[in-house]
């Protein structure tokens, strides 16, 4: 009996000899997951505030050019408000680093600097003041720091994403690692602080094509409603396709109702009222580059012409992987151009082939303008511009403003005296500056800000 009770109790320690250990390795595994969990998290959060500090170092640059060339002071106040703003966002994403334990005196003077100079210019053009050549000098000073600024964080942006600097690692190279991959953050922010370090005392989508809201579409709201097979033969003649080879994909609501088709490689929405076509997407990816872009827009303008669009004009256009997306937007009287018209076309440049269309500017914003008689000429609103612009060209527009409204303008193409590209958009009826534009221009298309 006690050897039968000795041998239970063998085999019991036994077990409890081999649980332990598995009882010891599931916690460490446990609290490792854990670790990893957390150091993940922390390098999300890192990587965000450096996309973030990128971005807003992007806005700053933009807001001082814009400021740069306001030409009337309301324009000028929004202008240094912006400026004040965005450096504030970009101290804080700084500050939200793990770089605690470097010094980048230097970064935070320029960003408290650019937002502080900012407001007091605006106090000077808000009594009446014009800007001296001095001043204009030092705001052109502060935006080339600031474009030095965001060409580092762009570099220390891309090394994070592409897995050259690991941010995993950077807490424990601030407190003392001897790991060289994780010093390579410290490395670029004091190289950064360097490239301050002489700074002086004292930032493809076409022009307005975000002012899609949740109003009732102008061009569908007193339609009839049509059935889903009437929908499905839009939608077979706009593809090519027969009605057959598309399947129903259900029903979209909303603002703007729509009967949806497609197969595997194409999907195409119709609005219930009025039958027009909402979006049309091709997933093809084209091979090669045959036509010119200049072909590619004459070939997108055709299209739209033969699915009833008239009087659209391609504004700008940008390339992307053998694609060219081209904005167009409605000319009314074929001449005064209506920017909340929008409609997006993809061509693909290898046979011309439409593979996407989005018409959601349009459908929302579209209809007759009556009043579209300027009070003003265009030398009489070319008075509201900064003296630093020469013009190339006007012509009368509509423009979306943040309120979700509409003001007629006269749009000036003009060039700054460092060849840069400004369009600047003076109310046609008040004078008034309405919106300031920088166009940046590369091979791929056009950009505007």
């Amino acid at each position: 009996m006690n050897l039968h009770l000795d041998r239970r109790c063998f085999i019991r320690l036994i077990i409890f000899a081999l649980a332990v250990p598995a009882v010891l390795i599931t916690y460490l595994c446990m609290n490792y997951t854990r670790a990893v969990s957390a150091e993940n998290a922390l390098e999300s959060s890192y990587l965000k505030n450096i996309s973030n500090l990128s971005a807003y170092l992007e806005n700053l640059d933009n807001a001082l050019t814009k400021t740069i060339y306001c030409g009337t002071s309301a324009a000028f106040g929004e202008m240094t408000a912006t400026v004040w703003r965005e450096a504030g966002f970009a101290k804080d994403a700084l500050a939200s680093l793990p770089l605690s334990e470097l010094d980048l005196e230097n970064s935070y003077k320029l960003l408290s600097q650019v937002g502080d100079y900012a407001v007091s210019l605006n106090k000077t053009v808000s009594q009446g003041s014009q800007l001296s050549q001095e001043q204009l000098d030092q705001l052109y000073t502060l935006k080339e720091y600031t474009q030095s600024m965001r060409s580092q964080v762009v570099l220390i942006e891309d090394q994070l994403r592409t897995g050259a600097i690991s941010l995993k690692k950077v807490s424990s190279s601030i407190s003392g690692s001897s790991d060289q991959q994780a010093l390579t953050l410290s490395d670029s922010a004091e190289e950064m602080e360097e490239s301050l370090s002489d700074y002086p005392t004292l930032i493809y989508d076409g022009p307005f094509s975000d002012h899609i809201n949740s109003t009732t579409p102008r061009m569908t709201q007193d339609q009839p409603e049509i059935t889903k097979e009437e929908a499905l033969e839009k939608a077979a003649a706009i593809t090519g396709l027969s009605a057959q080879e598309l399947s129903d994909q259900g029903d979209t609501a909303g603002n703007l109702p729509c009967y949806n088709f497609g197969n595997e490689e194409v999907s195409i929405s119709i609005t219930k009222q009025g039958g027009y076509l909402h979006y049309l997407m091709n997933s093809r990816i084209p091979e090669g580059s045959a036509i010119s872009p200049e072909d590619a827009v004459a070939i997108g303008s055709q299209w739209l012409e033969q699915q009833g669009y008239d009087s659209m004009q391609e504004s700008y256009y940008e390339i992307n992987g053998n694609r060219i997306t081209i904005n167009y937007a409605y000319a009314q009287n074929g001449s005064i151009l209506c920017y909340p018209d929008l409609i997006k076309l993809t061509v693909a440049l290898d046979n011309g082939e439409v593979l996407e269309v989005e018409a959601s500017g349009y459908l929302v914003s579209h209809q007759q303008r009556l009043e579209l008689t300027p009070a003003l000429t265009a030398e009489q609103a070319a008075q509201s511009l900064s003296q630093l612009l020469t013009v190339e060209n006007s012509r009368l527009t509509v423009i979306p403003t943040s309120g979700q409204n509409e003001v007629f303008c006269w749009e000036f193409s003009c060039t700054s005296p460092k060849e840069e590209q400004v369009l600047v958009y003076v109310n046609a009826q008040t004078g008034a500056e309405e919106q300031i534009l920088v166009v940046y221009t590369d091979e791929n298309g056009t950009l505007t800000m």
